[in-house]
């Protein structure tokens, strides 16, 4: 009996192992978008533009590289948040879009706008006097709409919620948003 199951299952399965499997392409992905966050300081709302430029080894997974830039309203300090992680898309395609979940850990620089005016160069890469320092942890889960496709690369729109978890206490703890972005892959 048991040599039975065995070759019902063996010919159950032969015709996957026949199937020759698709081409799979590593991707570059370019994404430039806005995002809005609220913090826990009750008037504060922050603005930034975002760059993220993932690589993806196989279609579900992506190592990426994201930079923020910004402005916290209270305060009235600028953000530049850099940050690294994964981001899966473990559902492939649904409904026409591409889900994912991301997490990702940080570092990010506030500074007020008077050391901004008096080393823009210093506030932007982080050296300059009066900057706070801070680390972090960043989740998000969104989707990837498709809007073009062309042989070799495709063009997409990106939504997102985020939310950002700092641990020390030189500013809010908690950055809680939504962004957008208009992004392409390119096949490699």
């Amino acid at each position: 009996m048991r040599s039975v199951v065995v070759l019902g299952a063996a010919l159950a399965l032969a015709p996957l192992a026949l199937e020759q499997p698709a081409e799979a392409h590593a991707v570059l992905q370019l994404v430039g978008g806005l995002s809005l966050a609220k913090t826990e300081w009750a008037p504060d709302l922050t603005g930034s533009g975002t760059l993220k430029v993932g690589f993806l080894p196989v279609d579900w997974i992506s190592i990426f590289f994201l930079g923020k830039l910004g402005y916290g309203g209270t305060d009235s300090r600028m953000l530049t948040l850099v940050s690294v992680g994964l981001q899966l898309y473990p559902f492939g395609e649904v409904l026409g879009t591409r889900p994912f979940g991301r997490l990702s850990i940080g570092h990010q620089h506030e500074e007020s706008l008077s050391v901004v005016r008096d080393d823009p160069f210093g506030a932007l890469f982080g050296i300059g006097d009066g900057i706070r320092h801070r680390g972090g942890f960043e989740w998000a889960a969104g989707t990837d709409i498709p809007v073009k496709l062309r042989e070799g690369w495709n063009t997409f729109v990106s939504l997102e919620a985020t939310a950002i978890w700092f641990y020390d206490d030189r500013g809010p703890h908690w950055y809680v948003g939504a962004g957008a972005g208009l992004g392409a892959n390119f096949e490699l």
